[in-house]
């Protein structure tokens, strides 16, 4: 019975640390969607974005995507900066699936480092409407 309530104990806590942890880093995280222009005659560029080059990236067992000139906000200021955009071996079998043409972007990336961001997914229609 002890070994029973001392697990529960174990698991209770792991579950209240863990919504916590959700519940307040969330706030500190922005989501971008991103209009961009899917190129599929090139495999190292998924696409454009505002006329530049959306290049893959492998980094040893790490995928990026770089963004030139993404718009970030710094102190409420509009600011556009290169963003290198991690995304997952699943998620790269989704880019063949989509079509040639317009389509988003949509990632999220946290308020103190803006230059990096995990991607959520790339979409032929706007995923926002």
């Amino acid at each position: 019975m002890k070994k029973i309530k001392a697990k529960i104990m174990i698991l209770l806590v792991f579950a209240i640390v863990t919504c916590l942890g959700i519940v307040t880093l969330k706030p500190f995280t922005e989501t971008h969607v991103l209009p961009i222009q899917m190129v599929k005659n090139n495999p190292n560029i998924i696409g454009t974005y505002e006329g530049e080059k959306i290049l893959k990236s492998v980094q040893g067992n790490e995928c990026y995507l770089i963004v030139p000139n993404s718009i970030t906000y710094v102190n409420g200021k509009e600011v556009k900066q290169s963003v290198k955009i991690k995304y997952s071996e699943e998620q790269t079998k989704l880019f063949n699936n989509l079509m040639e043409g317009q389509g988003y972007l949509q990632y999220n990336n946290s308020i103190f480092n803006k230059t990096n961001g995990k991607l959520i997914g790339i979409y032929n229609h706007n995923p926002i409407h």
